[in-house]
């Protein structure tokens, strides 16, 4: 019996080899300007979304009532709220969608790094690279890139010295 050659030729490989090495690096990069340029980076579940129409634009506005249950970065502990803004949403079946903004639905998990504004609003920093959505499916996962969270949570760390 005569063995076929892979089909696969090995400068395929190799490339694929080196853009998922420079992805991982892209991540981490990425992973560090956001952990410092956060005030807040907190696991939890969404457990409310409500829209409105933006006053001064014809935009509209989401906040998502996010319940923490693990804080990497800021002062809030497991249970507390707050509330994130980002553009986007649904009024009345119209919805609007805006580029690179994170959006969040109601029951999701994520990892989200935040800047502080006023009125007790935060804000999602990196556009939707700031909002890392999670799975429970076997464990806790993120949905892209299925990295386990507690791996990530330790790499967040590691970026900012803890």
């Amino acid at each position: 019996m005569v063995r076929k050659k892979n089909p696969i030729p090995s400068g395929l490989v190799v490339f694929t080899s080196l853009f998922l090495m420079l992805a991982g690096t892209t991540f981490a990069a990425n992973l560090e300007k956001l952990s410092n340029d956060a005030d807040v980076i907190i696991f939890g579940k969404t457990i409310k979304v409500e829209c409105q129409w933006a006053k001064s634009s014809l935009n509209i506005l989401s906040h998502a009532q996010f319940q923490v249950e693990i804080c990497v970065k800021g002062n809030y502990a497991a249970g507390d709220h707050i509330t994130i803004e980002t553009y986007g949403g649904v009024i009345n079946g119209m919805k609007q969608k805006i580029p690179n903004s994170a959006a969040f639905h109601h029951g999701e998990y994520a990892l989200v790094f935040l800047k502080a504004g006023k009125d007790n609003l935060y804000y999602v920093t990196g556009g939707k690279e700031g909002k890392i959505p999670f799975t429970r499916k076997k464990g806790m996962q993120s949905v892209e890139g299925g990295e386990k969270l507690d791996r990530m949570i330790r790499n967040v760390q590691l970026v900012l010295g803890k």
